[in-house]
């Protein structure tokens, strides 16, 4: 995988927690709520993507992982279309 595969992956989460800080207006102080907010998003993102890794690593063998692109739906419970 290269830079750019790696980016496409982490890009989508760190958008939309972005979008969240445009809605600065309804808060009772912007300028405190909207840089905690965004970091703990980030942060808390951050650590459901990474504590996947973990479990999909201890659950699944390592040519499952490589071979299978879409191992979050197969391997979803009670049924894949959990995932889609």
């Amino acid at each position: 995988y290269n830079f750019m595969t790696m980016m496409g992956l982490w890009f989508p989460a760190n958008t939309g927690i972005m979008a969240g800080s445009n809605r600065s207006a309804d808060l009772a102080d912007p300028s405190g709520s909207i840089p905690k907010g965004t970091l703990f998003a980030q942060i808390f993102t951050s650590f459901i993507y990474l504590s996947f890794i973990v479990i999909y690593g201890c659950v699944a063998p390592r040519q499952t992982l490589l071979d299978d692109k879409f191992f979050a739906s197969t391997a979803a419970f009670p049924f894949k279309e959990v995932v889609i």
